[in-house]
């Protein structure tokens, strides 16, 4: 089956964004799928936030599957701009899609959006080619700007599979009228098993240089008032315990009120995605009091390498978190997350508990059976063999 996916970005060395398109592409690949990639980069990200010049043009080699090709054409976006700035967006990563497609896509069964809106930017496509449309979605909040309204009947009747990845935003595209839920399937984030995994707790801490007898707070994703990475700092500082080190893996995106400042960092900043497991298994517990989201990667991620976690009693965790593997806060509440923090501390037979619910709970969670299952998923909705 030839995939071609449209994701808002893709990682690169120095880049660590969108790794969970690059993980279900590799494992769809890998499965003998042939996938291709179209992942537009604003020409200013360089500029402003320092970051590499990605090539138009890379191939990803798969052992085993089918190599992925993966182009980013170049587009102006002028960021949240009120008014203006979703306009321009729209319009040139909508050339820059369409023209991509067309110019280097040479056969295709499926387009694949990753997210509602990118699926919208194959439909010129789609149409053209009488070929269905695929979505992935892991939106923080689902929703449809009205943009895009004007094309959403066509859009929809040529959207033949959703793919959720939690109960909430599949309760949100319901009440969007994005789908009766009839053509759907939840499929929460998953890991890859052989990266993301428990390792020997004593090794991780002599490799990084952490002492043996600290109690070290995990947190991973963007330092922003959305993820909660002050909050977590705050928490800590609140404790006042010499003997609580954490580590901030992710990097700054909203200036100086959301820079983690507790004593006690051990490590702070971002890093290539297959490096975070060796800090999170030197960790005790993992700790993310996000607002929203679609389904938390790094929550995943944590319970892949047997991690205790505290993070928001909201319904975008429902599907992977539960009172076995975590204790579930209000998270804009830092004196709950500090006494979470401190419960977890203070009991070490409730953390091993919580250590063995979380592997449990990752064995349903690894990118190759979801990977199995979107495929079969696709395949059932489109009729392609």
């Amino acid at each position: 089956m030839k995939i071609c996916v449209i994701s808002h970005a893709f990682p690169y060395p120095g880049i660590p964004q969108f790794t969970f398109v690059a993980e279900i592409c590799k494992a769809m690949a890998a499965q003998g799928e042939e996938i291709t990639v179209i992942a537009p980069q604003s020409v200013f990200k360089p500029v402003f936030r320092h970051e590499p010049v990605i090539p138009f043009k890379q191939v990803l080699k798969i052992d085993g599957g089918k190599d992925i090709v993966v182009y980013t054409p170049k587009i102006i976006t002028l960021g949240t701009l009120p008014f203006l700035g979703t306009r321009v967006n729209k319009f040139f990563t909508q050339w820059a899609v369409t023209k991509t497609i067309m110019k280097y896509v040479t056969d295709v069964d499926v387009f694949y959006g990753h997210f509602f809106f990118e699926g919208f930017h194959a439909l010129p496509e789609a149409i053209r080619r009488n070929k269905p449309i695929i979505v992935a979605s892991g939106e923080t909040n689902v929703t449809f700007r009205k943009e895009y309204t004007k094309l959403l009947k066509e859009y929809l009747n040529r959207l033949k599979g959703i793919i959720f990845v939690s109960t909430k935003n599949k309760d949100e595209a319901i009440k969007y009228g994005l789908t009766d839920g009839s053509n759907s399937i939840i499929l929460p984030n998953s890991v890859d098993a052989s990266i993301f995994k428990p390792l020997d707790r004593k090794a991780c801490r002599e490799k990084l240089g952490f002492s043996q007898d600290d109690f070290i707070v995990s947190f991973t994703g963007y330092f922003t008032h959305r993820k909660g990475s002050r909050r977590v700092a705050d928490a800590i500082t609140m404790l006042n315990d010499e003997t609580i080190k954490s580590i901030f893996i992710g990097r700054n995106n909203e200036g100086v009120e959301v820079e983690p400042n507790c004593k006690g960092i051990l490590y702070k900043g971002f890093m290539d995605h297959d490096q975070i497991p060796t800090y999170l298994c030197a960790s005790d517990i993992f700790v993310l009091p996000t607002r929203a989201e679609g389904c938390p990667n790094a929550i995943v991620e944590a319970l892949a390498c047997g991690l205790p976690v505290v993070s928001s009693d909201r319904k975008f965790n429902y599907d992977v978190l539960n009172d076995k593997n975590s204790i579930m806060v209000d998270p804009d509440d830092v004196e709950a997350i500090s006494k979470a923090i401190k419960t977890l501390k203070e009991d070490p037979e409730r953390r091993t508990a919580m250590s063995k619910a979380a592997l449990e709970m990752a064995k349903s969670l690894t990118i190759k059976e979801r990977a199995r299952k979107i495929i079969a998923f696709i395949k059932q909705q489109t009729g392609i063999n």
